[in-house]
């Protein structure tokens, strides 16, 4: 075999193979443990899911943040969130609109709302799992020093 065809090759193979190895560690990269998630369940007052309502995720600024739709089951998931309080509209033609304020989103949290929508009073009912927001563990220490670091000074008050 010539040399000058084997380089070329080995190139080629090398590059195929950091590619392989890049999309199977891609989802790998999408499980960030510092980011958690909103995800839920609409359903009418009778308990039947209700595909194609419009779910809106608002940050803690009232800034639209991600907009989506409940699937064929009444579900829908924002994953992959920064920590923190973040709110949630959900809009079905023929329902009230609800909508529910300050759900904290914490690194590895799993928010489940339970959305009921009615034509008179809707809710929305939050079950949240992953770290208790006043745990005090290191972890939980880590990331408010984290938020200090971004966002200014610790205030006095702040305890390990």
């Amino acid at each position: 075999m010539n040399q000058r065809t084997t380089a070329p090759t080995t190139l080629w193979i090398a590059a195929g193979l950091l590619l392989g190895l890049a999309s199977v560690s891609a989802p790998a990269a999408s499980l960030n443990p510092l980011s958690g998630e909103i995800l839920g369940q609409v359903k009418n007052a009778s308990g039947v899911a209700q595909m194609g309502a419009t779910v809106f995720l608002y940050n803690r600024y009232d800034e639209l943040v991600r907009k989506g739709l409940s699937n064929e089951q009444g579900r829908f998931v924002f994953d992959a969130l920064a920590p923190d309080l973040y709110s949630i509209r959900v809009i079905l033609a023929s329902f009230v609109p609800a909508e529910r304020r300050n759900i904290a989103v914490l690194p590895s949290s799993e928010n489940r709302l339970d959305i009921n929508l009615t034509g008179v009073f809707s809710s929305i009912g939050v079950t949240s799992t992953g770290m208790p927001p006043f745990d005090r563990t290191a972890s939980t220490y880590r990331f408010k020093l984290a938020l200090y670091v971004v966002n200014g000074p610790a205030p006095s008050d702040f305890s390990f």
